[in-house]
């Protein structure tokens, strides 16, 4: 590449004297031999800020985060074989590469004292490097003393022994504490002559999707219209950022996403949205008629009750250790008052029973003439009356009707909460424990909103079942109040797929979110910002930034200045919060700005008119 060449593609903000050492952004190959020097600055890991020096120098300098020019003097660049950022631990491949293609260089100097270098973040890759220079390398190319491990290009084909020659035989130097102007004269002092190995050529960096993406970690969330496009969102969350742990059931692999929070919005249920491919998963075996079956067997009472004496009724809950309608609806006794109250009558009997009942418990007259008509009832025997009794004046909570109660007394109030989890029974059992352990109410605005927690949630076969059930639920208490459905959020404090699952879920998220096909048009239904619109304009030498009412285009706030201006202060109110119009408004900002600079006109939304530059107006 000639040197004309190179200063007419260079990046902007370089200084012209260091031109001709720069390596351009706008290459088109990644491997380059400059002067001699071999040099690896791969374009996709943002090596696109290196310095190529002196073939003749056996020194070569990491800057940390700031760029190389703002470093080192142009005019002591001849002391350098190559200066370039070194930046994130990520660089330290980047730095052993070139390394080993040029093993001229016998030195290598960390120059860190930027600001940046001296947060937690910005200093890790410099400790990474010592940790390496000073601790060596694992097998796998972990580098000890930190989880950090370099990539398989480096390790593979015994790459591992390559490294520990570099660590050995290249001498890393601190120079952080140094004076800029003073590193070209320390550079000078370090040279020498000779090669300490062939030059080794590793394989190019290739992007490798990890098993797992970093992430927030805990706390991830997802707003739909509909419950199984939440579901998508959902599996995709745990499919992309999601750990294999092991989960205290039976020790079974999961892999799991912590404390996820899934709001649903607007589902119709009476024109329920599933999708053609649900009922397609042999899995899963989901249709509308099994999720309407599993509302009415499994969060609904009826199919549960029985009735022991006319109008009292016994919830039979049978093998299962426990049902959420069982939790909700009919929420059982302690059972030392059944224990209690057999022993009085074993004791002292019936009448002593009933006594103690009807004098520590208050219910209604009807109720209590119930409990008479049982006591005088020669066909039953004493010890079932005894049963009848505790469910007349014990009854179980029915946690739905006191809420449906307590909306239709105080609706404004935050009171009106379901308890699955007895600490007593569950939090000593090791199985059989309930999922779903606490849900609430909110009446606002003629709406019901419901919070849910589940302590431990199978995404992928439990999931849309328990959403669909909640659904149900929570129109059954909109309609028993008057008022109507509102949002539905989840909270899964363990979000999982099992091990033994993860294949065909895989197979069901590539295939309808992955890669399928993309659609590039905005959605107003899925993708309007909840929090409002923004108008951007360019008034003079101001963008003006107004944010308005999402449903009435009120203005709402104004801000006005230069991109920066006006973007830190989105950013530090928060004002926005769709991650697709976080985007275009970012979009938008820097075509304002550009007009604004150039002085041309800015229309929202419509491409720049470059015509009058292109004609010299």
């Amino acid at each position: 590449m000639t040197i004309e060449a190179r200063r007419a593609t260079t990046v902007e903000g370089i200084p012209h004297e260091y031109l001709d050492y720069a390596i351009s952004a706008n290459r088109q190959e990644d491997r380059l031999n400059i002067r001699g020097i071999n040099v690896y600055a791969p374009r996709a890991f943002k090596a696109t800020t290196m310095l190529v020096g002196s073939n003749e120098s056996s020194v070569a300098l990491a800057t940390g985060w700031i760029d190389p020019w703002n470093v080192v003097a142009a005019g002591d660049l001849k002391n350098f074989s190559i200066v370039a950022p070194l930046r994130t631990p990520m660089g330290i491949n980047i730095v052993l590469w070139n390394l080993a293609k040029n093993p001229q260089i016998r030195h290598l100097g960390v120059w860190a004292s930027d600001e940046l270098d001296r947060t937690s973040r910005g200093s890790a890759g410099r400790e990474y490097l010592e940790s390496l220079w000073n601790n060596g390398i694992e097998e796998d190319g972990t580098i000890r003393g930190t989880a950090f491990k370099l990539l398989p290009e480096l390790v593979e084909d015994g790459g591992i022994e390559i490294i520990r020659q570099i660590i050995e035989k290249v001498r890393l130097h601190d120079f952080s504490n140094q004076e800029k102007s003073a590193l070209g004269q320390i550079a000078r002092g370090l040279q020498e002559e000779g090669s300490y190995m062939t030059p080794y050529s590793f394989k190019e960096f290739e992007i490798r999707a990890p098993d797992s993406f970093p992430s927030e970690e805990a706390g991830l969330e997802i707003r739909e219209k509909h419950l199984f496009d939440a579901w998508l969102r959902l599996v995709d969350r745990i499919m992309r950022y999601g750990k294999m742990r092991e989960l205290e059931t039976g020790g079974a692999l999961v892999r799991e996403i912590e404390f996820a929070r899934v709001v649903i919005e607007g589902e119709d249920l009476e024109n329920f949205h599933l999708p053609d491919y649900i009922e397609g998963i042999g899995e899963l075996r989901i249709t509308r008629d099994s999720l309407d079956s599993y509302f009415r067997e499994k969060i609904l009472p009826d199919s549960r009750l029985v009735e022991i004496y006319p109008g009292v009724y016994r919830f039979e809950r049978g093998e299962s250790r426990y049902l959420y309608s069982e939790l909700m609806f009919f929420y059982p006794r302690d059972k030392g008052i059944d224990q209690a109250v057999h022993w009085i009558y074993k004791n002292n009997g019936l009448e002593a029973a009933y006594e103690y009942l009807s004098n520590n418990h208050t219910v209604s007259e009807e109720r209590i003439n119930t409990a008479r008509e049982v006591m005088n009832n020669t066909g039953i025997e004493a010890e079932q009356k005894v049963g009848i009794l505790l469910e007349i004046f014990i009854p179980p909570v029915n946690q739905v009707e006191k809420a449906i109660e307590r909306i239709k007394t105080t609706p404004a109030d935050a009171d009106k909460t379901f308890i699955l989890w007895d600490p007593a029974t569950h939090g000593v059992q090791d199985r059989g424990r309930p999922c779903l352990v606490y849900a609430s109410l909110l009446v606002r605005d003629g709406r019901v909103d419901m919070q849910t927690t589940w302590r431990s949630h199978d995404i992928a076969k439990g999931w849309p079942d328990n959403l669909y059930g909640m659904l149900r639920l929570q129109e059954y208490i909109a309609k028993e109040t008057g008022n109507k459905r509102g949002y539905l959020l989840a909270t899964s404090e363990s979000a999982h797929i099992y091990q033994a699952d993860v294949s065909w879920m895989e197979k069901i998220w590539r295939e309808h979110l992955v890669d399928k096909k993309l659609k590039k048009v905005f959605h107003d239904e899925s993708e309007a910002d909840p929090r409002g619109n923004v108008n951007i304009t360019v008034v003079g030498n101001e963008i003006v930034l107004v944010l308005q009412d999402p449903e009435t285009a009120s203005p709402l706030t104004t801000f006005r200045g230069t991109f920066k201006d006006v973007y830190y202060m989105l950013k530090k109110l928060d004002l926005l919060s769709n991650h697709s119009h976080l985007m275009d408004v970012g979009s938008e900002l820097q075509k304002a700005e550009m007009c604004r600079l150039l002085g041309i006109p800015y229309v929202q939304d419509k491409p720049i008119d470059f015509r009058n530059l292109r004609q010299g107006g």
